[in-house]
């Protein structure tokens, strides 16, 4: 009976440490693979090594890898970072401009190049409504530049276009004559991920000056806007 409680006392704590050093660690790659074991090493920027079995370790770039899940993390596993650079990218958004007593909207297309995880620099075009009515469309070519806080997936940033608002006279309001001209738009945004594509959202403000010539009732009329705008809408990145 001594012998068999001896025993028992022996084979329980050996029992405990070989089931808390099960492989049950588990991740999944960007192929669609799921594999079960042990994480030894973990490098978001470089490498991850990985152990199937106690002779079985496996070595692959961290980009290959899209989720780690630990059963019991031994150590902090941040986030994999799966943002690309450098790499070209093409972007749409659309925003509302708002003021206290008039709206509208702008959709733009830009292109341009992510030099790292910090800068992108391009240049785009669009349309900008500045009242939700007719006669006030305008077609700003610009330049436009993005710069990220954090070497992370999901990060704030700083965006700034500059360019030329283009307008032209809508006749059937009357309008003889349009000019548009330069316009500023510096905005705060936080992007939202690092897939392919990714979203981002932001708020700013818009500066957009333009000048119109119309002709009713035998009289000629002048007015020059000075459009100042709550500008906050969204981003689509490829």
């Amino acid at each position: 009976m001594k012998n068999s409680l001896f025993v028992w006392l022996l084979i329980i704590p050996i029992y405990g440490f070989t089931q808390s050093d099960e492989y049950k660690d588990i991740i999944y790659l960007a192929n669609g693979s799921i594999l079960k074991g042990k994480l030894i090493k973990y490098d978001h920027s470089d490498t991850v090594k990985f152990a199937l079995s106690e002779t079985e370790i496996i070595t692959t770039y961290a980009k290959n890898v899209k989720k780690v899940k630990m059963a019991k993390p031994s150590f902090h596993v941040e986030e994999l970072y799966r943002f690309h650079s450098p790499t070209w990218y093409l972007r749409s958004q659309f925003s509302i401009l708002y003021s206290r007593n008039q709206g509208g909207y702008s959709l733009s297309v830009s292109g341009g190049y992510q030099f790292n995880h910090w800068l992108a620099v391009g240049v785009g075009s669009g349309i900008d409504n500045y009242y939700a009515t007719q006669g006030f469309n305008m077609f700003p070519a610009y330049a436009e530049a993005r710069i990220g806080m954090y070497k992370k997936n999901k990060t704030p940033y700083i965006g700034i276009r500059s360019g030329y608002g283009f307008v032209s006279p809508d006749e059937e309001l009357g309008q003889t004559h349009a000019r548009g001209g330069w316009f500023f738009n510096p905005v705060f945004g936080y992007r939202l991920g690092a897939g392919n594509p990714y979203l981002d959202i932001y708020a700013g403000v818009r500066f957009q000056s333009a000048y119109y010539e119309s002709l009713g009732n035998q009289s000629r009329s002048e007015m020059t806007i000075d459009f100042r705008r709550y500008d906050i809408g969204f981003g689509i990145t490829f």
